[in-house]
């Protein structure tokens, strides 16, 4: 299990949410396969967040079929946004999530995407 999974684990039993909260150690993304971590230079000198998906795309648009319901979805993926939605449009028009997501433009400039322009056309219509 991941050490991400352990914490994330640990703190919904802190606040003794972990009766009513699933935890799934999936991918949401805009095309199957496998992804690559790539951690900034100043990660290991004790920096956070410094780390992104590199080359290799995520796992796939099929990840929450027959899991029941979706209510919400914590999005850190530094860049990878656009693809989480371009992935999830099934998945999020159907259950309607409250999404929370952390959003670096840089790594979308970076990418030539122009994140801002992007969002409407991936979010589900009202």
């Amino acid at each position: 299990m991941a050490v991400n999974t352990q914490w994330l684990l640990y703190n919904l039993a802190l606040n003794n949410c972990a009766d009513v909260v699933d935890v799934f150690e999936v991918g949401l993304a805009d095309k199957c396969g496998e992804a690559e971590i790539v951690l900034a230079d100043d990660f290991l000198a004790g920096s956070v967040g410094n780390a992104t998906i590199a080359s290799r795309e995520l796992y796939g648009p099929q990840f929450w079929a027959g899991k029941g319901r979706l209510d919400a979805a914590k999005v850190d993926i530094e860049g990878y946004e656009t693809k989480f939605l371009q992935g999830g449009r099934k998945t999020i028009a159907s259950h309607r999530p409250v999404i929370l997501m952390e959003v670096n433009r840089w790594h979308h400039e970076k990418r030539g995407v122009d994140f801002a322009r992007s969002i409407p056309s991936l979010l589900p219509d009202r």
